[in-house]
């Protein structure tokens, strides 16, 4: 009874290992899911576990290897595992607290990369305008001192940088240059 038992404790203890490298494998790979599932059930069966041991065992592989399967979409594609979780597709493998566990894990990983988006385009307008404003600033000495101003296509940047009252501000200081340079330029 001992040497039986030490036997299917160990065969058991196999398949949690090999189990654990096919999760490490879906979670690298979600697509590879159905053939790794379909490998660890043949392999728990071919393992000579008893019917107890190995329903157990065939229940936690196929809650692991789903879990991963859905961790490793994550990264790559939160916002399709969300809708896969909420349409049900994973009932039949997660219990009801990984899969909300899960859900919430999409849901902020959605909003992490929302709230990135528009750090990303803010400071993305922060320095448009930065160099918009350093732009007009060189324009406007230019005008002043030259009677010349920035060329064409660094106007557009300007405008592009600038809001539309922002925009009207610089054309209204840009015409005061140029008068401003015609009056010191006649005085010369």
């Amino acid at each position: 009874t001992w040497a039986a038992n030490t036997i299917i404790d160990r065969r058991a203890r196999k398949t949690v290992d090999t189990v654990n490298k096919y999760a490490n494998i879906v979670n690298s790979s979600p697509g590879q899911f159905e053939s790794a599932l379909d490998d660890v059930d043949a392999m728990i069966d071919a393992a000579g576990l008893p019917l107890d041991v190995a329903d157990k065992q065939k229940s936690t592989a196929r809650a692991a290897l789903a879990r991963s399967a859905v961790y490793g979409q994550m990264e790559s594609n939160p916002g399709g595992v969300l809708k896969q979780l909420q349409a049900g597709q994973w009932d039949d493998y997660l219990d009801n607290d990984v899969k909300i566990s899960a859900v919430n894990a999409a849901q902020g990983e959605i909003k992490r990369r929302e709230s990135e988006a528009r750090q990303n385009a803010a400071l993305a307008r922060a320095e448009n305008f930065q160099d918009a404003a350093d732009l007009a600033t060189s324009d406007l000495m230019a005008r002043r001192f030259t009677g010349k101003g920035v060329s064409a296509e660094d106007v557009d940047r300007i405008k592009a940088g600038f809001t539309p009252k922002q925009w009207e501000k610089y054309q209204s200081q840009a015409a005061k240059m140029d008068a401003t340079f015609k009056v010191t330029g006649d005085m010369r």
